[in-house]
């Protein structure tokens, strides 16, 4: 009588899912970039030139550099640059269009129609908000927070250390992701599941997971 075949073999293990996007891409500094899946870069724009972080269906948020000559404590001069104002473009549900900006040298910021300009509100201070359309606006101690059309984006202030004379003395670090909680959903959208997001950040959401 043959001997009973040997037990089959068992299964090579599951590959190991890729790696989770990280919650946030943003920036720091002047300015160092950190993107979707841990990727990280530098970057330094022309004085006073505008970029595009954002460019995603109803919203799009860009950010301008501003030159500044500082100190690090070696000590060492260097020449660099800063996000010193942010302004977003964002559809609301309603299909009205509205402008919000901001400028890192005072907390606040403006609303306004962008199809003429007009404003909408004028808030300064901490702890201003505006709300509306499903646009959601909230300046709180140092960071101004904007969610709309499935994305948030968070602009914090933070002084210029030894800065020179000349040199911006605040600047902006921002952080920027979809959202994912139902309620945040419920309020301002999810994004859109039909177009990767474009711009300096916003590319690197290209669901690759690289």
């Amino acid at each position: 009588m043959s001997p009973p075949p040997p037990p089959a073999s068992s299964p090579p293990p599951a590959a190991s899912p890729p790696p989770a996007s990280s919650p946030t891409t943003g920036s720091n500094g002047d300015p160092h970039l950190h993107l979707a899946h841990g990727g990280v870069a530098d970057f330094r724009g022309t004085n006073g030139t505008w970029y595009a972080l954002l460019s995603a269906p109803g919203v799009q948020l860009a950010a301008r550099t501003t030159d500044a000559d500082f100190l690090l404590p070696r000590p060492q001069l260097v020449h660099g640059s800063f996000f010193t104002d942010v302004a977003w473009t964002v559809r609301g549900g309603g299909n009205a269009t509205y402008g919000v900006r901001a400028r890192a040298a005072a907390p606040g910021f403006d609303v306004v129609h962008a199809a003429n300009g007009s404003l909408v509100a004028a808030k300064r201070g901490v702890w201003q908000s505006w709300q509306a359309d499903g646009v959601r606006v909230l300046q709180k101690q140092a960071t101004l927070l904007v969610r709309a059309r499935g994305w948030e984006a968070n602009a914090t202030r933070r002084p210029v250390y030894n800065a020179l004379p000349g040199a911006p003395r605040w600047r902006y670090d921002l952080a920027l992701r979809p959202l994912t909680e139902p309620a945040h959903v419920a309020a301002h959208g999810s994004p859109s599941a039909a177009c990767f997001a474009h711009g300096l950040l916003g590319q690197s959401w290209d669901g690759d997971q690289v």
